[in-house]
């Protein structure tokens, strides 16, 4: 009898032992089938998505201008002569119709002297031909002679008054000397200038676009004019003048842009850059640049995020681009959710986390 119970407590032992070891190993499955879930998890690619929706979008294109004053005039002279005196300088304002230089106008001053002269007697005597007309002294034909004269010579003073007016020059309008060209003494023509006179005070910016952007102009359009120099932008201008005519060397019409008044720091011939809108939306579809992917055939695609998170290629049509964002004409629609970071990790059909 004490053999069977000690071979019976043997027996319990091992039964017991083989069912630790098995609920262990239950419980080693359960964690490992977890660990792998919890991997599977994890390991879906993380992606950033943007969610469609219409926006504005806008496209500009760009070309070289200069700042022109609308009153920049070289002031030239009407006759030929010596300088007599200069009474301007550069730098200094001046009014309209204040000297800029007087010429030498020595010549026609004592021809002008010689007709004074000559018209003083002719009216005494045209006074004395008038009391012996009215005496019935002479005919009417003498009297009519005398003043006649008269008239002739006031003519011929009054034309010599105004070539004497042609040895002055003068400012054709209010502005500043910017430089002087002539000095004192120094012989000088019709085709020699005396002064540069500007008006900083009304300036524009001139440029030449190209034939091909001829259908995107009008007059009125938004342009975004920046100023190198100065570090200066102005926005949203408008095109003021858009010329008729194409330059046959260049193939380019001028157009012109108003600038605001009022800035000290703008002058002609500073150097400009002009953005000229050619195209507004406000009902887009916008997409940065990095977004769209280019296949094997050289299509353009992006990958769309299903509600379960399930990655498609969608093919696209992009339009314009600006500033790295196209504006897609075909393919998408407002709600879609498209991924922008993570796309080349990624394929059709696969899952994926959103970020």
């Amino acid at each position: 009898m004490s053999v069977k119970r000690k071979g019976l407590g043997v027996l319990g032992l091992s039964l017991l032992t083989l069912t630790l070891i098995g609920h262990g190993c239950r419980q080693q499955e359960s964690a490992s089938s977890g660990e792998e879930a919890s991997a599977s998890k994890t390991r879906l690619p993380i992606v950033s998505v943007l969610e469609l929706r219409y926006d504005t979008f806008v496209h500009y294109f760009g070309v070289q201008g200069r700042v022109k004053a609308r009153k920049e005039v070289r002031v030239f002279p009407e006759m030929g002569g010596t300088i007599r005196s200069l009474p301007v300088r550069e730098g200094q304002t001046v009014a309209k119709g204040q000297v800029l230089a007087a010429l030498d106008d020595g010549i026609i001053s004592k021809s002008i002297e010689e007709i004074q002269v000559q018209l003083e007697e002719a009216r005494y005597w045209m006074k004395k031909q008038k009391k012996l007309y009215d005496e019935g002294a002479i005919a009417e034909l003498q009297w009519r002679q005398a003043k006649t004269r008269v008239e002739s010579l006031e003519k011929t003073l009054a034309r010599l008054e105004e070539q004497r007016k042609k040895f002055v020059v003068r400012a054709p309008f209010s502005g500043y000397v910017e430089e002087v060209f002539v000095v004192e003494g120094q012989l000088v023509g019709p085709t020699a200038p005396v002064a540069l006179l500007l008006q900083p005070s009304d300036l524009y910016v001139e440029a030449d676009v190209p034939e091909t952007k001829i259908p995107y102009l009008h007059k009125g359009g938004i342009v975004n004019v920046y100023l190198p120099a100065l570090h200066e932008k102005f926005e949203n201008l408008h095109l003021s003048k858009i010329g008729h005519m194409v330059h046959p060397t260049n193939r380019t019409v001028s157009v012109e842009v108003e600038l605001p008044r009022g800035r000290d720091k703008i002058v002609p011939h500073m150097q400009a850059v002009l953005d000229i809108r050619d195209y507004y939306s406000d009902r887009a579809i916008v997409l940065p640049v990095s977004a769209v992917l280019m296949d094997f055939e050289h299509r353009p695609y992006v990958y769309v995020v299903d509600e379960q998170n399930i990655v498609h290629k969608r093919l696209v049509e992009p339009g314009l681009e600006y500033r790295g964002r196209y504006e897609i004409r075909k393919g998408l629609m407002p709600g879609e959710k498209v991924i922008l970071r993570g796309a080349r990790a990624v394929q059709e059909g696969m899952k994926v986390r959103i970020r």
